[in-house]
């Protein structure tokens, strides 16, 4: 389970959360599950529990598991069997978490998100530089697609841009 979900305490939350990635108004989401739209605000600002009667609800006309909305274990939808979701399911589900988030938590998911972007160019580079230096001492046949000197060159000083952005940036947390 990833780290956003486990911050994810209540069944209120969890609850939101099923509404959020089906892109769901409470009052939409109220007259699917044939409830008021003021239980559903109640049980996701954690006013009040879920009733067995409205778990039902949600099993039945929206797939979520009664277990996963009380406990958060388990998979989120009924019957579910570590299917792959789809790009756009994982964008809905990543947009729903990330608006669950206070706004600390929100500069911080984004704040490690450019991290690790940097980290995979950062490498991308550094493997790239590897396999030029290595070419370096071989036959011009064969190596062909290594790069002429300035290639090489301009890709030493883009390695060396990105690592001194990477530890200024890390300097500023």
């Amino acid at each position: 389970m990833s780290k956003i979900i486990t911050q994810i305490t209540s069944s209120g939350e969890r609850v939101a959360l099923c509404r959020k990635l089906k892109s769901l108004s409470q009052q939409e989401f109220a007259s699917i599950l044939g409830v008021s739209r003021g239980y559903i605000g109640d049980i996701e600002n954690n006013r009040s529990d879920p009733s067995s009667n409205f778990l039902t609800l949600l099993a039945s006309k929206v797939n979520i598991s009664a277990d996963w909305v009380l406990t958060g274990e388990g998979a989120m939808n009924r019957n579910e069997k570590n299917e792959i979701p789809s790009p756009e399911q994982r964008l809905q589900e990543i947009i729903a978490l990330y608006e669950s988030l206070s706004e600390d938590q929100q500069k911080e998911i984004l704040a490690s998100a450019k991290e690790k972007t940097r980290i995979n160019e950062f490498s991308a580079l550094t493997e790239q530089l590897k396999k030029l230096i290595a070419f370096q001492g071989k036959p011009k046949k064969l190596y062909t697609n290594a790069g002429t000197t300035e290639e090489i060159e301009k890709l030493i000083d883009a390695v060396k841009d990105m690592e001194e952005e990477r530890l200024a940036s890390k300097n500023q947390n």
